[in-house]
């Protein structure tokens, strides 16, 4: 099956176009950057994990080559920021990626030129607008209209205040964080506090609802920030604090969030509490702990709680209730760079005895030049796996041992 470029758009692209050359002239600087991205994935599938169909085919594959073009002019209107992204997507066995950003955004801008569907593998090439904003700035405030990345929140491996998305604690690619279709204004009501407003779109002709939040951020003491929170996202109300402090040395935090769901009688608390420490002047080791009131306990909650559409995906970052993070990270050397991950939960089987899973995660930074990076990554999970009819038993004993390298470089 093959998906024609979407005519409705092109007028949305054009006036990209002519946004960015009237915009051009005006600029005190106008940098157009672009990075070049190339990953490769291969795994190999053991009974019970996600993949595995026999002895005779259980290799799974994934290559991905991506360049984003950015173009940030800074005018003395303001300044502008458009990204395009250009995406050719191979994966087998593999499942694609969940696009649940988009009920953040009023329309997709995105376009598959291929989507070839065959069996258990899947081609996708195509293009989306990743960003695309206004933002004008003075002593007291600013404002930021258009598709912008919101990022909030403090937790390092999880963010319960980034109610907009967050990245996966494995997640390779981290520098980008997706756009979202908002209105937002930032004031300082004073020295080092900030407090913004958002207004963010739902979908045109979807049954979500907009959203609004408000998100403050200030210094309490010498060493300690405190952080607040209030939302209605998609119709589900929201409430979150959170405290990071500096104690003999060490960083520690704790972020949480409490939701009010419109559509469940439930009222889920999100929690992360974290400490950081640099060691040795060259190692930081990081712990995080998180906490998520209806998450899954038992092995047959694991698949409920997954599908259950009454949670929003926000609350979805893991499945367990329970799960700790730790990670070391080191430089090894001026060109080398070096970090591993565990996460862990534990889930009860129906005899009530508990059973943990494991996932690690190794990667390995090459500095090839000032604009150019390899990375080699090797991750793979430990515990129980799925069953014959592909339930899971666990969080992480399902995922196959895998290997990604990847190739990015800016110019």
């Amino acid at each position: 099956m093959r998906t024609p470029c979407n005519s409705a758009l092109r007028p949305v692209r054009a006036g990209l176009t002519c946004l960015l050359l009237c915009a051009v002239p005006l600029a005190q600087a106008a940098p157009f950057t672009a990075r070049l991205s190339l990953t490769g994935t291969t795994g190999y599938a053991q009974p019970g994990d996600i993949g595995y169909v026999d002895e005779d085919n259980r290799t799974l594959s994934a290559d991905q080559q991506t360049a984003r073009l950015m173009a940030d002019p800074v005018t003395d209107f303001g300044d502008f920021s458009a990204h395009l992204r250009l995406v050719r997507l191979r994966q087998e066995k593999v499942s694609f990626n969940d696009a649940s950003i988009n009920q953040f955004r009023w329309r997709d801008l995105s376009s598959d030129w291929v989507n070839e569907t065959a069996a258990d593998r899947q081609t996708r090439a195509g293009h989306e607008i990743d960003r695309l904003s206004w933002r004008y700035m003075t002593e007291v405030f600013a404002v930021t209209a258009g598709r912008q990345a919101i990022d909030w929140g403090t937790g390092r491996l999880w963010q319960p205040l980034n109610v907009f998305g967050a990245f996966a604690p494995t997640d390779l690619d981290t520098e980008f964080k997706p756009g979202v279709d908002a209105l937002q204004v930032e004031t300082w009501p004073a020295d080092f506090s900030s407090l913004a407003f958002a207004a963010v779109a739902a979908p045109e002709h979807s049954d979500h609802a907009a959203s609004g939040a408000a998100y403050y951020r200030g210094q309490v003491g010498e060493q300690s920030e405190l952080l607040l929170l209030a939302a209605s996202v998609n119709r589900d109300q929201i409430f979150g604090a959170g405290w990071e402090s500096a104690i003999g040395g060490m960083g520690w935090r704790l972020e949480t969030s409490v939701y009010d769901l419109e559509e469940a009688d439930e009222t889920p608390v999100f929690a992360v509490a974290g400490v950081d420490y640099r060691f040795a002047s060259e190692w930081v080791a990081v712990a995080e702990w998180y906490y998520q009131s209806t998450g899954a306990s038992t092995e047959g909650e694991l698949l409920s709680f997954q599908t259950d559409p009454f949670i929003p995906f926000t609350l979805k970052q893991q499945l367990a209730r329970n799960v700790l993070g730790l990670a070391l990270e080191r430089e090894l050397s001026p060109l080398w760079r070096g970090s591993y991950l565990l996460l862990t939960s534990g889930l009860e089987d129906e005899e009530g005895e508990l059973h943990a899973s494991f996932l690690h995660q190794i990667n390995l930074h090459y500095s090839v030049s000032n604009e150019s990076e390899l990375l080699l990554s090797l991750a793979t999970g430990g515990g129980k796996g799925i069953n014959s009819s592909g339930a899971g038993h666990s969080e992480f004993g399902a995922i196959p041992a895998s290997l990604t390298l990847r190739w990015q470089v800016y110019f």
